[in-house]
């Protein structure tokens, strides 16, 4: 390989290297957020209800 020759391309072999971000699916961080505001609504409504 020649000193103008890259592993990919027309971009250095650096960006080769980088990680990958937003490759992951953001399914589990959309379940937690959902199961928090679930916990929150419930225990409202549990507070709500020992008050009455």
């Amino acid at each position: 390989m020649t000193e103008n020759q890259t592993h990919s391309g027309t971009k250095g072999w650096y960006f080769s290297m980088l990680p990958k971000t937003g490759d992951s699916s953001p399914i589990g961080y959309y379940l937690a957020g959902l199961f928090i505001i679930l916990a929150g609504a419930v225990m409202l409504r549990a507070k709500k209800v020992k008050s009455e």
